[in-house]
């Protein structure tokens, strides 16, 4: 996986952002709902806590 930098300013718009979708979980389908929530830990803990399923076709 990629590490990815960003600077201080960079990292808080870009957490106002995961938390401005967030704040619409009522309109968020529950896939989606759970992404967002993965994306907000892997931002702010660093790391993903746990792996998301992988879906075959």
């Amino acid at each position: 996986m990629p590490q990815l930098q960003f600077s201080e300013e960079e990292y808080q718009r870009l957490m106002e952002r995961v938390y401005k979708v967030l704040d619409r979980t009522e309109e968020l389908d529950h896939v989606t709902h759970h992404l967002m929530w993965e994306v907000w830990r892997l931002l702010h803990h660093g790391k993903v806590t746990e792996p998301l399923p992988i879906q075959q076709s």
